[in-house]
């Protein structure tokens, strides 16, 4: 995970990484041949205690593909979601795809990064207690590579 602030991640050029400057965002990149399913944790407590997400309608967060290398030029990255709750039980894994699409950064000669809103809803989430989430899953299954750019994580009580 690197931490992408104004310019930081503008790269390599000709690539683009300029929304709001006062706009953070992580950067994940996961390797082709790497051991294991590579995936990435965000606890929803602090120092792994759980949280009550059950009044909320969906989990959101805005993603962008990087221009790199390792992402599709055509069709869109996709990963799965999954939550964990305090006892360990694992919800379904869903496709990011199925909610929206991660396209390949626009532009000709000149690369930019489109943040895309992605909204799951959380009953889509299946065998899991949301009165005692624990955290939430990234887990880069979909393709074997891959970069893309992660902000404003959240639960939501408008499904809209």
């Amino acid at each position: 995970l690197t931490r992408c602030l104004g310019p930081q991640c503008q790269t390599p050029p000709p690539a683009a990484w300029r929304h709001d400057p006062g706009l953070a965002a992580g950067r994940l990149d996961w390797p082709a041949g790497s051991t294991g399913t590579p995936y990435y944790v965000i606890h929803t407590g602090e120092q792994g205690a759980a949280r009550d997400v059950s009044s909320f309608a969906v989990l959101s967060f805005r993603v962008a593909s990087a221009f790199d290398i390792k992402n599709p030029v055509l069709g869109s990255q996709n990963f799965s979601v999954r939550l964990v709750d305090s006892s360990g039980a694992v919800s379904t894994s869903l496709a990011v795809a199925d909610y929206g699409q991660i396209t390949y950064p626009t532009g000709y000669g000149f690369r930019r990064s489109v943040l895309r809103s992605i909204r799951i809803p959380l009953a889509d989430f299946k065998n899991v207690d949301l009165r005692r989430l624990a955290r939430i899953d990234l887990i880069f299954d979909k393709n074997r590579q891959g970069a893309i750019f992660l902000t404003e994580v959240q639960f939501s009580p408008n499904a809209q």
